[in-house]
């Protein structure tokens, strides 16, 4: 794969060799890589082949590194439900988890200051990391990020964070259910989650 790779015309190389081996995450992710670099499109096409018929953690997370890069907030989160329906009690979902909540808590800080502009001297505001989404965007080479300019992929908005809330029907119910279905999990991030759903519950 690598001299194929380096010839520049991999691909009929990555097809014979997905065929042989179906189920090998690191084909695919291989694959998928390479696509990313030619086409967003493209690689969108290799996930969407053996997403469902792989549930390897490390495919899931590539996939999930690759629509932090190139889509939307709402299509990134839709991306982690997927994953953590299906990959969930992975003991190794532990920072899946944390970067899902991450997101769901910069959404609902933002409901929370929309209804009530003095909530973050209230303790009603969440302790919250980076957006991952960003994370992933500020390591993107220039010429990929220019894909994104312009379109709906590149709003990290306050504005789209509220409307993507409000699609997807994030509130406290919701949110509480996430923080549950995580920490029923085992996995290496679930002190930090706990920290964060008492915070939550302490909050309402």
């Amino acid at each position: 794969i690598k001299e194929a790779v380096v010839s520049g015309q991999p691909q009929e190389v990555f097809e014979r060799v997905v065929k042989q081996f179906p189920f090998a995450a690191r084909f695919w992710i291989a694959y998928a890589d390479w696509c990313e670099q030619q086409e967003t499109a493209q690689a969108m096409a290799v996930y969407h082949r053996c997403l469902q018929q792989v549930p390897s953690l490390d495919l899931w997370t590539s996939y999930l590194g690759f629509c932090k890069r190139f889509y939307s907030v709402e299509d990134v989160l839709r991306g982690y439900q997927r994953a953590l329906d299906l990959l969930g009690m992975d003991p190794r979902a532990g920072l899946m988890w944390a970067e899902y909540l991450s997101l769901l808590k910069h959404i609902y800080n933002a409901q929370q200051r929309k209804e009530n502009p003095d909530a973050d001297v209230c303790g009603k505001l969440l302790a919250q990391d980076a957006n991952p989404v960003e994370a992933a965007r500020r390591t993107m080479k220039p010429n990929l990020r220019k894909r994104i300019e312009g379109t709906k992929a590149a709003d990290l908005s306050e504005e789209e964070l509220l409307r993507v809330g409000e699609v997807l029907n994030i509130d406290q119910p919701f949110l509480r259910t996430v923080f549950q279905r995580a920490a029923s999990a085992a996995h290496s991030a679930m002190e930090k989650l706990w920290v964060g759903y008492e915070q939550f519950e302490k909050s309402l």
